[in-house]
C-alpha cells in the first residue's frame, strides 16, 4: 500500500467516523493493560486472515487506532472504579471475539478496505453503547452511603481516565453541609496513640478545627431498640446497607456507655455479635463502630438501646395428650419358662455332643500316629539286625591272612569278596 493510498484510507476512515456518529467512550481503555492485550490478539488473528490482501488488515488496524486515539477527549475528566474497568475490558474482549468470527465467516477478499470498515461499524457502535452504560452504572454505584440513610464516610479508589492514576474518592454522608464540606476539604486525619496521619497519603497531618465534632455528627446511622428476656441471647447487628460496597477488610468495635465515657467491650470481624445469657446488668446504651481494619478509620456507627425484661416463669407441665390411653396399651403376653428352659438345655446338649465328637477325632488321630511311630522304630531295628547278620556272613567267607602277615594278594581277594557280597 502506497503512502498516498494509506493517507486517503485514513482520511476516508476519519470522515466515516464523523458521519456514523459513534458515541465517544474509549478514553479509559488505555488505563488497563489487558485491553491492549485483547486488541493485539484480535489484530494478530485479522492479519492471518487477510494475509493475501494486506490492505484489508491495514484498514482494520487503522480503523481501531483512529477510533481510539481520535476519541480521547470527551471523557477525559471521567473517573471509574476498578469494577467498572473490569466490565469494560470484558465487554471489549467479547465484542472483538464476535467481530473476529463475523469476519472469518464472511471472508471475501474482493471487498475493498472501506467495505471492511463498514463491516466493523455495527459492532463498535454496540461496544460504545455498552461502555457508556458502564459509566452510567458507576454514577449509580458510587457513594451508596449518601443514598437512603445518608450517613457515614465511605472512601474508595477510582481511576482517573486522563492520568490513569488511582485516586481516593471521598463520600461524606449527613445533612450538615458545613460538616460535609469540612470533612471533604480537610485531610483524613486518623490519630492512633498521639500520632496523626492522612489515610490517603500516609503523611503526618493535623486535624482541622471542628473535624472530630463533625465526624461524631456524620458517622451515626441511627439507633436501634433491643428488648430481650433475661437469660436469652443478646444480638447486636452492626451492619449498614452501604457496607456491601466496601471492598476493604472491616472490623467492628462494640462499646457501652458508662456515664460520659464509652467502655470497649469487644472487637470482631463480622458485623454481628452475640452476648449469651443476658441479665439485667446488660441494660444500657451501646455503640458499634465499623472501621477499616488496615487504617482504623471509622466508617459508620450504630447505637443500641438495650432493655432486659424478666422472662415469664412457666411451671413444669407434663402433656397428657401425647400419652396413649391405658386401655390402648397392648398386653404383654406371658412367658412360658418351661419352653425356654427346654430350648436352653437342647442347645447346651448339642454343643456337648459336638465337643465330644471333636475330642474323639483328635484322640483317634493321635493314637494312629503313636502306632505309626512304633512301626517305624521296629522297622529301623530290623534293618540294623539284617545289616549285622550280613556282615557276619561276609566275614566267614573271607580268607585268613598268612602267618607272615597280611599278604597283599589275600587282602585284595578279601576286598573283592566283600565287594561281591
Amino acid at each position: 500500500m502506497t503512502f498516498l493510498t494509506k493517507s486517503l484510507l485514513l482520511f476516508y476512515i476519519a470522515i466515516y467516523l464523523l458521519t456514523v456518529n459513534i458515541p465517544l467512550v474509549f478514553s479509559c481503555f488505555s488505563c488497563d493493560p489487558s485491553s491492549k492485550e485483547v486488541e493485539n490478539s484480535f489484530l494478530s488473528a485479522i492479519e492471518d486472515l487477510y494475509w493475501r490482501k494486506r490492505e484489508n488488515f491495514m484498514a482494520v488496524r487503522d480503523f481501531i487506532q483512529e477510533f481510539s486515539s481520535g476519541l480521547q477527549t470527551q471523557y477525559l475528566q471521567r473517573k471509574l472504579d476498578r469494577y467498572g474497568m473490569n466490565m469494560i475490558v470484558s465487554e471489549y474482549k467479547m465484542k472483538l471475539t464476535k467481530l473476529q468470527k463475523k469476519l472469518e465467516t464472511e471472508l471475501d477478499e474482493e471487498k475493498t478496505p472501506l467495505q471492511i470498515v463498514k463491516d466493523l461499524t455495527p459492532t463498535f457502535k454496540e461496544l460504545a453503547l455498552a461502555v457508556e452504560d458502564i459509566f452510567a452504572s458507576f454514577q449509580e454505584r458510587k457513594c451508596p452511603n449518601q443514598k437512603g440513610s445518608n450517613c457515614g464516610i465511605l472512601f474508595d479508589k477510582v481511576i482517573n481516565c486522563e492520568t490513569c492514576q488511582e485516586e481516593f474518592q471521598m463520600c461524606v454522608g449527613g445533612t450538615n453541609k458545613w460538616c460535609t464540606d469540612l470533612v471533604n476539604s480537610c485531610p483524613m486525619c486518623q490519630c492512633i496513640k498521639g500520632k496523626c496521619f492522612d489515610v490517603r497519603t500516609k503523611e503526618p497531618c493535623t486535624p482541622c478545627k471542628g473535624y472530630s465534632e463533625c465526624l461524631q455528627e456524620i458517622l451515626p446511622c441511627g439507633t436501634r431498640e433491643i428488648q430481650v428476656e433475661e437469660e436469652a441471647d443478646l444480638n447486636f447487628d452492626c451492619s449498614v446497607k452501604f457496607h456491601y460496597g466496601i471492598r476493604d477488610e472491616m472490623e467492628y468495635v462494640l462499646e457501652k456507655k458508662n456515664g460520659s465515657t464509652m467502655v470497649p467491650i469487644q472487637t470482631f470481624s463480622q458485623p454481628t455479635y452475640v452476648k449469651y445469657l443476658a441479665d439485667f446488668s446488660d441494660v444500657g446504651i451501646y455503640s458499634c463502630t465499623a472501621r477499616s481494619r488496615a487504617t482504623r478509620f471509622p466508617i459508620s456507627t450504630v447505637d443500641f438501646n438495650v432493655k432486659v425484661i424478666k422472662g415469664a416463669t412457666r411451671p413444669l407441665e407434663i402433656s397428657q395428650g401425647t400419652l396413649p390411653p391405658i386401655q390402648d396399651i397392648p398386653d404383654i403376653p406371658d412367658v412360658d419358662w418351661t419352653l425356654v428352659i427346654a430350648v436352653a438345655i437342647l442347645i447346651v446338649s448339642i454343643f456337648l455332643v459336638i465337643g465330644v465328637i471333636v475330642g474323639l477325632i483328635f484322640y483317634i488321630r493321635w493314637d494312629s500316629k503313636t502306632y505309626l511311630d512304633y512301626d517305624v522304630e521296629q522297622q529301623k531295628i530290623a534293618e540294623k539286625d539284617m545289616l549285622r547278620l550280613t556282615s557276619l556272613n561276609i566275614m566267614k567267607t573271607v580268607k585268613t591272612p598268612t602267618e607272615d602277615g597280611f599278604s597283599p594278594a589275600v587282602v585284595r581277594e578279601n576286598l573283592e569278596i566283600i565287594t561281591e557280597k
